[in-house]
């Protein structure tokens, strides 16, 4: 679920997902929780060696060793990796690390999405370099403490208001 309206276009990766208005730096982009399932990360390892498609192209990791899957054939979108992401993923939310204007595409540090050995590892599509998970406690630890330093750097009362959080959600458009 997207706070923001959202674009999926051509990149990289294939297809990724662009913003289509502005947001502020720090301000809530999305979550990822809704309509999901909740898995252990053996369960999820076990289901991706398995080749159970919807875990290995919907599963993330949402808390420790807890993962987050969609077992609908809804079409989610999500934003691709980049080792410099517009996006800060913290325990199934989306935060915007810098100030994105519309037209930039949205990523996120696959680092913190991915399990240990995760069927699902794959070169960056920039730099070739392999995209790697993080242990659950480094995962924490480190999204913890990119989102306290975004705090600290904006004025997150006025940046995260009840204005910003619009019901229904976006649901991203396909733009070829």
């Amino acid at each position: 679920m997207f706070f923001f309206d959202m674009q999926i276009k051509k990149s990289c990766a294939g297809y990724g997902l662009f913003a289509a208005e502005d947001v502020d730096k720090g301000a809530v982009v999305g979550i990822f929780p809704m309509n999901s399932r909740l898995m252990a990360e053996e369960d999820f390892k076990e289901e991706q060696q398995k080749g159970n498609s919807k875990v290995t192209s919907t599963g993330i990791r949402y808390v420790g060793r807890l993962f987050l899957f969609r077992d609908s054939d809804q079409n989610e979108a999500f934003p691709n990796h980049s080792f410099n992401p517009s996006l800060l993923y913290h325990c199934g939310i989306l935060f915007a690390k810098r100030r994105i204007n519309a037209g930039d595409e949205m990523t996120v540090d696959y680092s913190y999405l991915l399990a240990s050995s995760d069927a699902s590892a794959f070169p960056d599509c920039n730099t070739g370099r392999k995209v790697k998970a993080v242990s659950p406690a480094e995962c924490m630890l480190k999204s913890a403490s990119e989102l306290i330093s975004l705090i600290k750097s904006t004025n997150w009362d006025e940046v995260v208001t009840d204005e910003q959080i619009r019901y229904p959600a976006y649901s991203p458009t396909l733009h070829m």
